[in-house]
């Protein structure tokens, strides 16, 4: 019966079966949703990313805050600071960055 169930819909038979056995313990609620996948946790928590907004604001005693500068004052990594700064906008002074543009391909003539 697996087998057939699994060819009708186009799906392995160790999902049905899967899907079965967690009918069997949950009822419907058990084959509603996915159950919590394992792995690592997102390190950026909400917690974390208001304190570098925070520390953003807050300028450093001497020039302003770089990627590596604000990460090392944290202890966190640059990565994180450099989500923050692009979900917020910041820091704001600093004008985005566009597109540098091309060097031309054509050979340089010598003169």
């Amino acid at each position: 019966m697996t087998i057939d169930v699994a060819e009708r819909i186009g799906v392995s038979r160790q999902k049905v079966a899967r899907w079965r056995n967690r009918f069997l313990t949950g009822r419907l609620s058990g084959i509603e949703r996915d159950f919590p996948r394992s792995g690592r946790k997102p390190k950026l928590t909400p917690e974390l990313e208001r304190k570098i907004v925070k520390a953003t604001l807050v300028p450093p005693k001497e020039g302003r805050w770089s990627l590596r500068r604000l990460a090392e004052h944290l202890g966190i990594t640059p990565y994180f600071v450099n989500v923050v700064w692009h979900r917020h906008n910041l820091p704001e002074e600093r004008a985005p960055r566009g597109r540098r543009p091309r060097r031309s391909r054509a050979p340089r003539s010598r003169g």
